[in-house]
């Protein structure tokens, strides 16, 4: 078992359906107490070998976090550096998903799997192609870096990730799939397409699957993010002054909570465009609005690489002061919101806590067990059913679900 730890789910069954969901984790949400006594830059260099998964973002959201403690200026290229490599993380992560979980789930795991791992790899090369592109070498997660002024726009790395997002995704280019703002045209996409991303929402619909894990649990949205007041779900507004309150609290990393309840965090959350507003009216978080914010937020990741916009979106709290050597440090990761808190002291670290998107995803009473809890139907259905969700949320780590029949 690596690091990153597991996820045991015990889904408790009785008659034709989920009476109840037990959750347990083995994540070693402490695991960041190791940096401290370290230096700063020694533990940002460590950062991203011992949390592997997502190390791009883990390693931005603790360079801001250290940066903020110690009252550092952070040039804006420099940001726009960080952010873009995040990006380039995010999509990667999305499309190991797709190319590689999804054909198992539709039980198609033979079918064309060399060329699926193939794909993987030149994804894999172009993200790195593209990191050096972007850094010449230079680590961007260390403090008071100095990045060279590059323009990226249409790339052969970015280039070549369309191409591949075009041909094994979305079948048409991914800023004419955005232009898809109806159900209807969606329907017609995947009943057209023979992408795997098609076939996919294909079988969600011919089973009637959309809703499925449908709920009331409500999203995290930055406070300082533009846009909560037209988001479609139902969102919970984060504020880092209240983030600092929070983590006074040793267990806010183990299972979080805001203002007492759970939330959830991912691209549901933060990805809109007027077709998931039409899919949240008709099924709410289910399973297919989960599924389309998933390709939606790659198609619009690769659009803004492409494009290069001169001026992109500021990164999150990167202005704030910092308040008596206390920095916090946020990044939208692939799975959602990633949060690093640090306290300095005479440039050693002493405090680092750091609140994965899983915490909040997979808490005891949070959106997986919500989702779950709602699935009917007799055991195989439902088992089915419920690695089609967990997958849809996804852990970032193993996971496995028993499946208990009780009378």
């Amino acid at each position: 078992m690596g690091i990153e730890g597991f996820i045991d789910i015990q889904l408790i069954m009785k008659g034709s359906g989920i009476n109840d969901v037990e959750i347990r984790s083995s994540r070693p949400v402490y695991a960041s107490r190791v940096f401290i006594g370290k230096s700063v830059n020694k533990s940002l260099t460590m950062l991203p070998l011992l949390f592997s998964i997502c190390g791009v973002a883990q390693a931005c959201a603790g360079v801001r976090a250290c940066e903020q403690a110690l009252g550092l200026k952070v040039p804006v290229q420099l940001e726009q550096v960080r952010n873009k490599l995040v990006n380039m993380e995010t999509l990667r992560e999305h499309l190991w998903r797709i190319l590689l979980d999804w054909p198992i789930l539709l039980d198609e795991q033979s079918l064309n799997q060399p060329l699926q791992t193939q794909e993987m790899s030149q994804i894999i090369k172009h993200q790195n192609d593209y990191r050096k592109l972007l850094t010449a070498g230079s680590n961007p997660f260390l403090l008071e870096q100095e990045i060279p002024s590059v323009c990226v726009a249409n790339c052969q790395p970015i280039s070549k990730l369309n191409q591949i997002l075009e041909k094994s995704i979305f079948a048409l280019s991914p800023d004419k799939w955005l232009k898809i703002d109806s159900i209807e045209k969606l329907q017609h996409w995947f009943e057209s397409s023979e992408t795997i991303a098609a076939r996919f929402l294909k079988k969600i619909h011919q089973n009637q699957w959309q809703s499925l894990g449908r709920n009331h649990i409500k999203g995290l949205l930055l406070l300082e993010t533009e846009g909560l007041e037209t988001k479609s779900l139902e969102m919970e507004a984060l504020d880092i002054d209240t983030l600092y309150a929070q983590f006074e609290n040793e267990t806010f990393v183990k299972q979080p909570l805001w203002e007492d309840k759970c939330c959830e965090t991912n691209s549901l959350t933060r990805v809109d465009s007027p077709l998931l507003q039409e899919l949240h009216r008709q099924w709410g978080n289910g399973l297919m609005s989960r599924l389309v914010a998933r390709l939606t937020e790659m198609a619009q990741i690769i659009c803004e690489l492409l494009d290069e916009p001169e001026n992109p979106s500021p990164a999150m709290n990167q202005n704030r002061c910092n308040i008596q050597g206390n920095g916090i440090g946020v990044v939208n990761a692939a799975r959602g919101l990633l949060i690093h808190h640090v306290s300095v002291e005479q440039e050693r670290i002493k405090k680092y806590q750091i609140l994965a998107p899983t915490e909040w995803n997979f808490h005891p009473q949070g959106v997986v067990t919500q989702s779950l809890a709602c699935l009917q139907g007799d055991s195989e259905q439902i088992k089915i059913q419920a690695d089609l969700l967990i997958n849809a949320i996804d852990p970032c780590v193993g996971y496995k679900f028993l499946l208990d029949k009780r009378e």
